[in-house]
């Protein structure tokens, strides 16, 4: 049954901040096209024509993005051209902070993040930035300028600008435009040691039958983030299956949590926040943390989720099972 508190969850799970829902729109067939290279005049902040065309390249392309350092691209002229940059500070692989002052000692804080997702269509594109489409929002003293770099993925570059008394759009352009430049010219990579999750593509390892069993035949797999792949049902009482690799920490004990066995002595944990609500995880080491806070190693999260059904929590559990069971095979092959 339907119930109020399912309900309730529906509206919170749609109520998650994505960039403005919209993936419809004509089919662009893949062309080359002149790129123009923006700001039109050095260090400007301006933005171009909306360029037309599929974006094509392979530089900013999902794959290549996995193995960029964010936090490297916050540093050199991408930021000593605003003023005095601090360190920058990772909140994730793909995602770093920084804050600059001003020659006026005004502040600027910068968020850029590798992976944010790009769902506007592109006619609603503010202009364009070397070459690829550029959609912005602003809000006061704050600008939030993504640029789209992957059109299949449906994923660019984001960069969210606060500037006290400055021109918070402008200057993200122009930190984009640099940003861009770099990775197309010489970006900063990270060490990625053997067998590291960090260069495998996640859909990679969605196993196909399991999730054709739980969803439908007609699921439809895609990329959330550089590190993350969702399948989702095309009837939506049936749900959705993720997978994430994540490097921030060992797998936290939160909620309704249990140790378990995912296969052979792979241990992992099991958790879930709501008994009523059809959704859980599971999540194991790939490459041992060496304590609590270190981020030397790797995790898989699997998850299962339908906000939809008449399930419960451990019914979701035992789905993200099967499923962490075989991802967990397609890992070790």
């Amino acid at each position: 049954m339907f119930t109020a508190r399912r309900a309730a969850a529906v509206l919170v799970a749609l109520a998650a901040p994505v960039i403005l829902s919209g993936c419809g729109g004509d089919d662009l067939a893949k062309v080359t096209y002149q790129r123009t290279t923006v700001p039109p005049q050095p260090g400007s902040g301006g933005a171009g024509p909306v360029p037309q065309g599929q974006v094509d390249v392979p530089e900013l392309a999902v794959d290549k993005l996995r193995l960029v350092d964010a936090c490297q691209l916050l540093t050199g002229e991408a930021v000593t051209q605003l003023g005095k940059p601090d360190k920058p500070l990772p909140l994730y692989q793909e995602t770093c902070m920084v804050d600059v002052r001003d020659p006026a000692d005004k502040q600027v804080k910068l968020n850029l993040r590798l992976d944010q997702r790009v769902f506007q269509p592109r006619e609603q594109a503010a202009g364009g930035l070397d070459g690829l489409p550029l959609f912005e929002q602003r809000d006061g003293d704050k600008c939030s300028d993504t640029v789209l770099t992957d059109e299949s993925a449906k994923m660019g570059i984001g960069l969210d600008v606060t500037y006290e008394q400055g021109e918070p759009c402008g200057t993200a352009r122009r930190v984009l435009a640099k940003i861009i430049q770099r990775l197309k010219t010489d970006p900063p990579r990270i060490d990625v040691p053997p067998n590291s999750l960090r260069q495998v593509d996640p859909c990679s390892v969605l196993p196909k039958q399991e999730v054709a069993d739980l969803l439908g035949a007609d699921a439809a797999a895609s990329q959330d983030s550089l590190h993350g792949c969702s399948a989702q049902a095309t009837d939506p009482t049936k749900g959705s299956v993720v997978v994430e690799f994540r490097f921030s920490g060992p797998p936290v004990e939160a909620g309704k949590w249990k140790r378990i066995t995912i296969s052979g002595s792979v241990r992992g944990v099991q958790k879930y926040l709501t008994p009523s609500i059809e959704r859980c995880e599971v999540e194991w080491e790939h490459k041992k943390y060496s304590g609590p806070l270190a981020r030397d190693g790797e995790t898989v999260r699997v998850e299962f989720a339908n906000y939809l059904g008449d399930g419960t929590a451990p019914d979701a559990c035992r789905k993200a099972r099967q499923v962490a069971k075989q991802v967990l095979s397609e890992l070790s092959g």
